[in-house]
Formats: structure tokens, C-alpha cells, sequence
């Protein structure tokens, strides 16, 4: 059984990307919305998709142990990452970009991993077809049904992924530089973590910190996030109880 599982950065695309995987290729299975890596699949499956974004912070030592697990990670520009909003909670944006870095830094761990496929969400919408292909050399097993472009004919998303990715439509990108539209909290975020322009440049999403003419004559925004940092023994608790867990697969 080959298990296709994708992760990222919430907000990332991994919703999008995980109907598109369900869609346009053959399987036996797939999760109906998230379905986290230590949740078990029958092991009479031949191909089966899954997702769950935070598991990409363990996912390292997954692979590890498991040899019929491929990932798929999604990367997304940390400007639109912060300024998305999540349909559980409209009132407040939904991360701040300590989760992005954090996220980002484990993706440069595991991206030379040949089990590891890093998907930048703006390629796969200017460029599905090509973005379409790499997916297939990594995973040669997959037998394509539909093209990406066409996935929007014959997505059933469930009623979550349908919230998620705020209704069905074909790939465009028009979504690409969203962070325009919100550009207080973009200003708030890079004041609170001026480190976002050299991840920027790092990561190449931008050259320069010319970008930043922008939020000349912004107003901050104080509008919070909903996704906290966990506190100290929080995050020993949640290392402790994924390392067991780890420890316990087969």
C-alpha cells in the first residue's frame, strides 16, 4: 500500500492540493478531509491519499519508518499565510508568521529527502500542468484520470474541504498576491517579526525589500491571530506524546 500524504503550513494549499491528488488520479481511498499520519488505513489499499498540515513537523521521523509513505509539502508565500482568514474563526486571521518560519525551517530538513516533494502553492496555480508532471516522476505508481486544470469538473470535495478552500472553482491566480488586500496585517507582522524580510528573500519571494513601499502610510493592524504559540511544558507535552507515538508505528 503507497500512502500519499500531504502537510504544510496551514493555509498553505494542502486542502486544494489534496482534492486535486484525489481527483485526477486513481486510488482505492482517500480521507474525506484531514486524516493524520498515525490515523491506520487498511492495508488492502493500493493507493491512498491523505493530509494533515501539522504533521509536517514530525513528519521527518516518520519517513524513518515507514517506507510506503510519500509527502507531499506545500509552501506558500508567509504574507498571504498571515493574512488568511479560516472559516471557524472570520473575527481573527488565523496564524501568525512564527508558524510559517517554523514550518519553512523543517521543510529545508527534509526537502533533499527522496520521498519529499516541496510544492510551491503559486507555481502549482500558474503552472498546474508542469507542477502535474514533477507529481508523477516523484510517485511513478500514480495513473492520472483528469488534468489539474480540469479538476473543478469532477472534485465531490466534502462539505469541510468545500469551507476551506471557500467553495469550488478552477485554478487561477487571481489568489496568488492576496496579501494586498491586507496589508495592515501585513505591516503588523513584519514589525513583530522583522526577520520576515530576509525569510522572504530566502525563500524567494522576494529580491529586495522593495516590496515594502506598500505599507508606506499603513495604518497597523490589531487584529489577532487565532492560532497561539503553544507555552513551554504545552510544547515538551506535544513532543513527548508524538515521539511515543512515532515509537509505536510499525
Amino acid at each position: 500500500m503507497k500512502r500519499i500524504h500531504i502537510v504544510g503550513c496551514p493555509r498553505s494549499g494542502t486542502t486544494l492540493m489534496h482534492q486535486l491528488m484525489s481527483t485526477c488520479y486513481e486510488s482505492s481511498g482517500f480521507c474525506n478531509f484531514e486524516k493524520g499520519i498515525f490515523k491506520r488505513v487498511d492495508a488492502s489499499h493500493s493507493i491512498y491519499f491523505s493530509k494533515k498540515p501539522d504533521d509536517l513537523h514530525i513528519i521527518e521521523y516518520v519517513l524513518k519508518k515507514k517506507n510506503n509513505v510519500h509527502v507531499i509539502c506545500m509552501l506558500r508565500d508567509p504574507r498571504c499565510v498571515v493574512s488568511s482568514i479560516h472559516y471557524s474563526n472570520p473575527e481573527e486571521y488565523y496564524c501568525d508568521f512564527w508558524m510559517w518560519e517554523k514550518c519553512y525551517d523543517v521543510m529545508q530538513k527534509i526537502r533533499q529527502h527522496p520521498k519529499v516533494l516541496i510544492i510551491r502553492y503559486e507555481d502549482l496555480l500558474h503552472t498546474p500542468d508542469s507542477i502535474q508532471r514533477k507529481i508523477q516522476s516523484f510517485c511513478e505508481e500514480l495513473v492520472q484520470k483528469y488534468s489539474f486544470v480540469d479538476f473543478d469538473k469532477y472534485a465531490t470535495p466534502s462539505l469541510e474541504s468545500l469551507k476551506a478552500m471557500r467553495g469550488l472553482r478552477s485554478l487561477d491566480t487571481s489568489n496568488i498576491q492576496s496579501w494586498m488586500k491586507h496589508l495592515p496585517r501585513v505591516k503588523q507582522q513584519l514589525k513583530r517579526y522583522p526577520q520576515m524580510q530576509q525569510m522572504l528573500e530566502l525563500s524567494g519571494y522576494e529580491k529586495d525589500s522593495s516590496w515594502q513601499k506598500h505599507l508606506d502610510h499603513v495604518e497597523t493592524s490589531n487584529i489577532g491571530s487565532y492560532k497561539k504559540k503553544r507555552g513551554i511544558l504545552k510544547d515538551l507535552e506535544w513532543r513527548i506524546r508524538y515521539r511515543y507515538k512515532i515509537w509505536r508505528m510499525k
